[in-house]
């Protein structure tokens, strides 16, 4: 009984910081979940109701479309989440007062897990709006592969995360976080990866841009037997299902535990 009582204790402050910061969050939660409706609209609804011509005849390249540039969206909202996970505690001074209220450990998981429900709650919204789509255009039953992408999506939400709180643990404001968060993401994994592929022939499976290729080619049926390789110009485009869990757990597990190790030695 007092093992399970000291479990109770240790999960309650917790479960009020999960609490706190989505309701201290969920304004950028709704602002981000109405702009990847708008987009999801003038992207993958208008140019199809105005000339349906220009519809994909499948369902897995409408959604290949919605997805395409959904990176964008995602790398920003994680970064503008999880950029003051660890650093706004001590640019604001809010560890001073809350330090004595609640554990270093419990304050980082409690805001670790409140910020990925938030960012997979943006993740959710864009294929719920997707399956509503692709259902309107194309009638039932929608893809099963569509729900495989959605796991990748939420097993990347966490590896890219963990990135983002240990870049935050270097870092004395947000501003600088997010920055090199989609410098790095956006700009410079691109830049890396052609040189890797097209000069070493490399397959860039520690890349996150690389990486997301899966979210996007899972979707399609005969994904199994695709070519993931142009042997002409070195080019790989998605890795195997095995890499992507390997890689994506990886980095999620490393850089969460780099990250908290990281927190709970800093001084305020």
């Amino acid at each position: 009984m007092k093992k399970l009582n000291d479990f109770y204790l240790n999960l309650k402050p917790i479960f009020h910081t999960i609490l706190f910061e989505v309701k201290l969050n969920v304004k950028k939660f709704y602002i981000f979940s109405g702009f990847t409706i708008i987009f999801l609209i003038l992207t993958n609804y208008l140019p199809y109701v105005t000339d349906m011509w220009r519809l994909p005849s499948y369902q897995d390249y409408f959604f290949e479309s919605a997805l395409m540039f959904f990176l964008l969206i995602l790398v920003f909202a994680s970064s503008l989440f999880f950029s003051g996970i660890i650093c706004s505690d001590y640019s604001k001074k809010t560890g001073l007062n809350l330090i004595p209220l609640i554990k270093k450990s419990h304050l980082f998981i409690g805001k670790y897990i409140a910020y990925s429900i938030l960012v997979i709650g943006i993740v959710s919204v864009q294929y719920m709006s997707m399956a509503l789509l692709g259902y309107y255009f194309y009638g039932g039953p929608l893809l099963n592969t569509i729900s495989l992408s959605f796991c990748f999506a939420i097993l990347y939400v966490l590896a890219l995360a963990s990135l983002i709180s240990f870049i935050s643990s270097f870092s004395s404001s947000e501003l600088p976080v997010i920055i090199v968060v989609n410098g790095l993401i956006l700009i410079g994994f691109t830049i890396i990866d052609q040189i890797m592929m097209f000069n070493f022939k490399v397959e860039p499976i520690y890349s996150f841009v690389y990486l997301y290729q899966i979210i996007i080619f899972i979707l399609h049926p005969d994904f199994s037997t695709r070519k993931r390789y142009e042997v002409t110009d070195g080019r790989w485009f998605f890795p195997t299902i095995e890499q992507t869990l390997i890689s994506l757990s990886l980095y999620g597990t490393a850089f969460f535990i780099f990250a908290f190790i990281l927190y709970k030695r800093r001084q305020f």
